[in-house]
């Protein structure tokens, strides 16, 4: 950031400020493909991990928190990073990657440090169940630890020696004097249930600075699918890929919460930023696809992606029309209660399309002019509507690899074939130990012969045997290599 504005410094503020925005921007859409690569690594499916890649895109909040001047877009293309390198963790190389990454976001943002217990239980875990190598696990983990204090451990012992506490941030400052045990045990008091709805509903929607939200149902109806996705992680616990991903969302929401405690206790708010679990989004996107290919019938399994792109699209386009744009153009504004006002046909009318569009690019500087302004207005369009597209596409796909599956492995059409060309072949499967069966693949078995029906999402596999489902226990090749029928 500093580069480029020290090469803008003789133009405006508002210039200066748009083009960090744009960089901000830029650096942040590293995290798209990269949670597409998380999403690959979880569910060995390149449709699956798509449709990840394609929720985490269109999240109203998660472009509008990144589009702001500051070091986020940084942090959050480093966590999701460091998420990625965690789920591939086999070796040297990655142990140097994961200190190096985790290094530079600890300088980042404070809450990398979430990460540090979050990587040292996996580890720790690596280390217990790697029976035979255990000398090679150590070295990675100390190999991680080194390079992360060496390249961040100066910032926070300067934050010790000149603050007295760990991060420097103004509610640690004001409770300098409290022991930690102190803070913890003040806990019961805080409102917890008003604490996590204020995290989640600015993480879903929060209007930037402005703080805008929404109705209060549109809110519930994705906290129902929250619910529902959490409920189906239930099943999934003892596949590991899950369990990592698991590991990290969870240290993060802890620093969350505790964050919300220290808010409580030095200025008796009950709240933190939803908008930072932004940093966390590739294994929270996967984690919900997960629990909703767990817990939802099979029959819909393949519209859980699409309903995470049109929900969150449908979101997106009525905030930026119905809410942002009215209340910054001044066609709405709040009412006597503190409420935003709803939009009506007369307050467009009152302002005008054009006239809204040169209000809109006030305090912009030079560059960002009113038709400049329609044509971006034109091409976010375009764009969401494009992965609405996309994943209704994805849909119709895994619907033909489904009837193709179903056909079996004799009575494939030329059709079939093609849809389910990418399918792992049985001499894969054979020799990785579960990542996923051909399409319709009939196998000899001691007990009769079974037919591999692989779901779209190859982490929950269906084998018949004999007519009777079971399940096999991955297909996360890297942990499991072997099938366990109910």
């Amino acid at each position: 950031m500093a580069p480029v504005l020290g090469l803008m410094s003789g133009r405006s503020l508002a210039e200066q400020v748009m083009a960090l925005r744009w960089l901000g921007s830029l650096i942040a859409s590293l995290a798209i493909p990269l949670i597409f690569w998380i999403g690959r690594e979880v569910f060995r499916d390149d449709a699956m991990a798509l449709g990840c890649a394609a929720v985490a895109a269109v999240m109203p909040e998660f472009a509008m928190d990144l589009a702001r001047v500051g070091n986020e877009c940084v942090a959050v293309v480093l966590f999701t990073l460091l998420t990625w390198i965690a789920l591939k963790l086999t070796g040297y190389s990655q142990a140097v990657a994961l200190g190096l990454v985790l290094g530079l976001g600890l300088l980042a943002k404070a809450y990398f440090l979430t990460a540090v217990p979050a990587m040292a239980l996996l580890l720790g875990y690596e280390f217990w169940r790697a029976q035979g190598r255990r000398r090679s696990v150590a070295v990675c983990a100390l190999i991680a630890a080194l390079e992360a204090v060496a390249i961040a451990g100066w910032w926070y012992a300067h934050n010790l020696i000149s603050t007295g506490t760990l991060t420097g941030l103004s509610e640690s400052l004001m409770l300098r004097g409290t022991s930690d045990a102190s803070t913890i045990g003040r806990a019961a008091t805080v409102p917890w249930g008003s604490a996590v709805d204020s995290i989640l509903s600015s993480h879903l929607y929060f209007g930037g600075w402005s703080f805008l939200t929404v109705r209060s149902w549109m809110y519930h109806v994705l906290y129902a699918v929250i619910l529902l996705a959490t409920a189906g992680l239930f099943r999934l616990l003892r596949q590991p890929a899950i369990r990592i991903l698991l590991a990290v969302y969870t240290a993060f929401w802890i620093g969350l919460l505790y964050d919300v405690l220290l808010i409580y206790l030095s200025k008796g708010v009950a709240t933190s930023g939803g908008w930072y679990l932004y940093a966390v989004v590739g294994a929270e996107v996967t984690l919900c696809l997960a629990g909703l290919y767990s817990i939802l019938p099979a029959r819909v399994h393949r519209w859980a992606a699409f309903g995470g792109v049109l929900l969150f699209a449908l979101l997106d386009l009525y905030t930026v029309h119905a809410v942002a744009i009215p209340y910054y153009t001044g066609m709405i504004g709040h009412k006597a209660n503190g409420a935003i006002a709803a939009l009506h046909m007369a307050d467009l009318r009152r302002v005008g399309v054009a006239d809204a569009f040169q209000r809109l690019v006030s305090y912009k500087g030079a560059v960002v002019s009113a038709p400049w302004l329609a044509a971006l207005w034109l091409a976010y369009l375009a764009a969401t509507l494009a992965l609405i597209i996309g994943a209704a596409c994805g849909l119709r796909s895994t619907a033909r690899c489904g009837r193709a599956r179903v056909r079996g492995a004799g009575g494939r059409s030329k059709a079939g074939r093609r849809a389910c060309k990418n399918t792992p072949s049985e001499k894969s499967t054979m020799r990785d130990g579960g990542r996923g069966r051909g399409c319709g693949t009939r196998v000899r078995d001691g007990g009769g012969e079974r037919v591999a029906t692989p779901d779209p999402w190859r982490g929950l596999q269906h084998i018949k045997i004999n007519g009777y489902p079971c399940a096999l226990t991955g297909p996360f090749p890297s942990f499991f290599g072997c099938c366990r029928c109910a």
